[in-house]
């Protein structure tokens, strides 16, 4: 029980470092792209985010 639980853990940590990667690297492209729709990119995939990280807490 306790390998599955930090195998769970480990997992999560893994998605959480993905995700944040995948993060800056949308920024980057959408610094780089210049165009309109970086705003509401940004904040579309910043409510994800924390969609995310509240569905994995609870």
């Amino acid at each position: 029980m306790v390998f599955f639980k930090a195998l769970l853990i480990g997992g999560q940590i893994c998605v959480a470092l993905a995700l944040f990667f995948l993060f800056l690297g949308t920024i980057g492209v959408h610094l780089f792209a210049g165009t309109v729709n970086t705003i509401p990119g940004m904040v579309l995939f910043f409510m994800l985010a924390v969609f995310f990280v509240i569905w994995v807490k609870y």
